[in-house]
């Protein structure tokens, strides 16, 4: 019989290894794998948004901001990537807050990740 491996990411680190901080201005989530997740998401595709918010799940992230206090509307910061907390993932509501962001950012300019890390 084959001998199963577990794939494991090259640097070792791990999505569900984070850290959250509840300070006055936000949630901060800490953590070298999902850092570089935010890092190389290119924000300017609806798919790329929706794929984070899976992440996010996936990751044990979505529970822990829940069991840490977030509620509606709190502010997150993930690296350098910062949004508003909701536990609607409905993809009508993710696709208005995947809008919302891309209305923040001025004209000519993308929030598109990199593939270099660290940066």
């Amino acid at each position: 019989a084959a001998e199963r491996r577990i794939a494991r990411p090259a640097d070792g680190k791990s999505l569900d290894d984070f850290s959250i901080k509840d300070t006055p201005y936000a949630f901060v989530v800490e953590g070298a794998a999902i850092e570089r997740f935010v890092q190389m998401t290119n924000w300017d595709y609806f798919e790329s948004f929706k794929r984070f918010a899976q992440v996010l799940t996936m990751s044990g992230v979505e529970k822990a901001l829940n069991e840490a206090g977030a509620g509606e509307g709190d502010r997150v910061v993930i690296g350098k990537y910062e949004f508003e907390w909701s536990d609607d993932r409905r993809e009508s509501n993710l696709f208005e807050s995947w809008k919302a962001k891309q209305d923040e950012k001025p004209a000519g300019t993308t929030l598109q990740g990199t593939r270099h890390w660290p940066h």
